[in-house]
């Protein structure tokens, strides 16, 4: 998989297909699938292999299943005494007890997220499988009109405050060095697993 980045873009491309993640001036995030099919399901997968980015999705799908929205590292990192520090904890605590349960968003094994751009039951959808080695994108599209976008809106999104995690997703692909001499040792007990078998 090779990554492209561009002023507020990073493009995935998988064999023919190229995943276009976006941030707009409107302040909203959009992903965009792109293959030479006319099919209005659409795959895109993210393998292990490709470790680095791998990674990355993998913290998205456990930020979304474990509620995990808000950076407290950040707050913790301010403390200067343990006290602080579990007021701190304590208050994270309480704010994921309010965070609203989507049933649509979260479901045993993927996460869907309906695009905000339209109405509900004919928006486009993206749902997040997490199958063995590989998070496979399966793009349902619905709306001819959003031409194979999904939109994450910052302002008045259905999911409200899941978006927060694509935009924390979006800049982690953003910053990532792909370093192709260095190799995670994550990435290397996997590897010297492929060869096995």
């Amino acid at each position: 998989m090779d990554v492209i980045k561009k002023t507020d873009q990073v493009i995935l491309t998988e064999d023919n297909k190229l995943l276009k993640i976006q941030l707009m001036n409107n302040g909203d995030l959009y992903w965009k699938i792109d293959d030479n099919k006319d099919s209005k399901i659409k795959l895109f997968e993210i393998k292990k292999k490709d470790y680095q980015v791998y990674e990355l999705f993998e913290i998205l799908y456990n930020d979304i299943k474990n509620k995990n929205i808000y950076n407290i590292y950040n707050e913790i990192n301010m403390c200067t005494s343990k006290e602080q520090i579990q007021k701190v904890y304590n208050s994270y605590e309480q704010e994921k007890n309010y965070i609203c349960d989507y049933e649509d968003i979260n479901s045993d094994l993927s996460i869907t997220w309906v695009s905000d751009n339209n109405y509900y039951n004919i928006s486009n959808f993206v749902t997040i499988l997490k199958k063995d080695d590989k998070f496979i994108l399966i793009f349902n599209l619905r709306d001819y009109q959003s031409r194979n976008v999904i939109q994450f809106s910052n302002s008045c999104s259905r999911y409200k405050p899941y978006n927060i995690c694509f935009m924390k997703h979006f800049r982690n692909l953003y910053n990532l060095e792909i370093n192709k001499n260095q190799i995670h040792i994550d990435e290397y007990l996997y590897l010297k697993k492929v060869k096995k078998i």
